[in-house]
């Protein structure tokens, strides 16, 4: 059940979630093959936030370069501060 469940804080993700039993033992390993097309269903790739501007630039252009990934790269801003932050304090 908890695969079910999303924090609010990906809730921009808009991700979709495939659950798949496997009634009739047609998966080997424990693996069930599925054929996709990964440029039909991924529209954008953010990297950590956290991560380093190179590795960011690594990741990007590897995405772009070598797998042909067509969509939307770029660095999440999940856990960037506000760009401006105001805090009013009571007076004494």
């Amino acid at each position: 059940q908890s695969l079910l469940f999303k924090r609010n804080s990906f809730s921009h993700e808009s991700e979709v979630r495939a659950l798949v039993v496997d009634r009739h033992g047609r998966a080997k390993s424990g693996l069930l093959p599925l054929v996709i097309d990964p440029h039909a269903v991924i529209q954008s790739v953010y990297i950590d936030s956290r991560a380093t501007s190179s590795m960011v630039e690594i990741y990007s252009r590897h995405l772009s370069k070598e797998i042909n990934f067509r969509g939307k790269i770029g660095r999440s801003t999940l856990y960037d501060p506000p760009s401006e932050l105001v805090v009013d304090l009571p007076r004494r």
